[in-house]
């Protein structure tokens, strides 16, 4: 069987040993990392650009660096710390729920709306007769869930909880040893 290609295609591998940190613009002194929890859609509309304008030839450190770290956001479900609260065995939580209200401009997210892969129809009922939207622990899925900027920012801290990283302020160092792991 033919293994699925990751997301984020990578030409040679890549190891960083530090994080990327934005030197210039309105991130300038954050790294990628925790960009990932506040602002991912950000990266992905920075590499896009990048590939765009690349000529081919050396990638530059911030190319392979977003590579590398959008490809790990797609491949970090063994890192999810949430535990499915269906089944009576210990087994990984690998989707996530959310449920949106139709009267008010919010929605529903947290650690008992998530799933190991065997309890997603346990899931879906346990949203009273609405349908959930049920997404899978990648970073990917945060662009397709987040209608908006503020949905975008409490999906990425909800992550955090999953990968259980500090909620309020979440250091360069956890971020990248979580990717780096």
């Amino acid at each position: 069987m033919k293994e699925q290609q990751s997301l984020f295609e990578k030409e040679n591998e890549y190891s960083p040993e530090e994080p990327y940190l934005f030197k210039t613009g309105r991130y300038q002194g954050r790294s990628a990392e925790v960009l990932m929890f506040r602002n991912y859609g950000y990266l992905v509309f920075i590499l896009h650009k990048i590939r765009n304008n690349w000529q081919g030839g050396k990638k530059n450190r911030l190319h392979k660096h977003l590579e590398w770290l959008l490809d790990r956001g797609e491949n970090i479900l063994d890192e999810v710390k949430l535990t499915c609260p269906y089944c009576k065995e210990k087994k990984m939580a690998v989707y996530y729920s959310v449920l949106r209200s139709y009267y008010v401009n919010d929605f529903s997210i947290g650690s008992r709306y998530v799933c190991c892969e065997n309890c997603k129809k346990s899931l879906r009922h346990q949203a009273f007769g609405k349908i959930p939207k049920i997404a899978p622990f990648k970073f990917s899925s945060i662009k397709v869930i987040a209608r908006n900027k503020q949905e975008e920012k409490e999906l990425g801290y909800f992550f955090q909880k999953a990968f259980t990283l500090s909620f309020k302020k979440l250091s360069t160092k956890k971020a990248f040893n979580l990717f780096k792991n």
